[in-house]
């Protein structure tokens, strides 16, 4: 790549071949004490022998196509290094190359550019479970489409927003923090009403309800539960049916409405 001209792809090579794991590879029973075969295990940095020209032709791309002012065919070849990296598991150095992209795209106005890059830096980070970044990603993912107006974007984002809202939610009651679960499952609702995803709205709802009832707030909790018990006939969901019932008799008798309660387990 020197003697050819491209001192930039030659640095990017070098470190995209080269382990920067300062720690060193791990032990055998270090592998083993994570359930991994020591046999088999390749490391994260470890770049495949025969995958080494196709990461030296797209570098060469992306310098040869700056230098001609190409930049759709510098984002195409930065997307293919990151899809390489995201395809072994190393999801950091897919996460260097996505970001790559977003910054050719915003640089070249290309929208759908930065849709697409937007989209997969937050699903990098929620491989890398860096759900705060996720969410920002995903949440400019579907800023960027609805300014456009492009429906499909708007549902894809949306989608991304119900799972990583979802995570945040869960992460968040498992600390304890059950104020702020609510705040992320009705942001996860909101964002399953708006790809029409039903089974996704009324999980929300149900979690929802489920976490007033943590908080000794049964009154607070029936209409959420409500409200799952009616998505889950829409969706022909028996067992979620039972779960609501379930719920909404464990509210009634926190209440001490007897009778409300041997209805619903009935």
């Amino acid at each position: 790549m020197l003697v050819e001209g491209h001192p930039q792809s030659f640095v990017d090579f070098f470190y995209l071949t080269h382990d920067q794991n300062p720690e060193g590879a791990p032990t055998r029973e270090e592998l083993e004490a994570h359930d991994i075969d020591p046999d088999t295990y390749v490391p994260e940095d470890e770049v495949p022998l025969e995958s080494l020209g196709y990461l030296k032709a797209n570098l060469v791309e992306v310098d040869s196509a700056a230098r001609r002012g190409d930049m759709k065919s510098v984002y195409l070849a930065y997307t293919n290094l990151a899809r390489f990296f995201e395809s072994n598991s190393n999801h950091k150095k897919a996460i260097f190359f996505y970001e790559k992209c977003h910054s050719i795209a915003q640089q070249a106005r290309d929208i759908h550019g930065e849709l697409e890059a937007n989209l997969n830096l937050g699903v990098a980070h929620e491989n890398i479970r860096d759900i705060a970044k996720a969410i920002m990603f995903h949440e400019r993912h579907l800023e960027l489409a609805t300014e456009a107006h492009i429906d499909a974007e708007m549902v894809s984002a949306n989608r991304n927003l119900v799972k990583v809202y979802q995570r945040q939610a869960e992460e968040q009651e498992h600390a304890g923090n059950i104020d702020a679960s609510i705040e992320s499952y009705h942001r996860m609702m909101k964002a399953a009403k708006a790809c029409h995803d039903l089974p996704e709205q009324g999980l929300a709802n149900y979690r929802i309800g489920m976490a007033y009832q943590k908080l000794d707030n049964p009154s607070k909790a029936l209409g959420f539960h409500g409200e799952y018990l009616q998505l889950c006939k829409v969706c022909g969901d028996r067992t979620g049916e039972g779960s609501a019932c379930c719920a909404l008799a464990q509210c009634y008798q926190d209440l001490d409405d007897v009778t409300q309660a041997i209805s619903y387990l009935e």
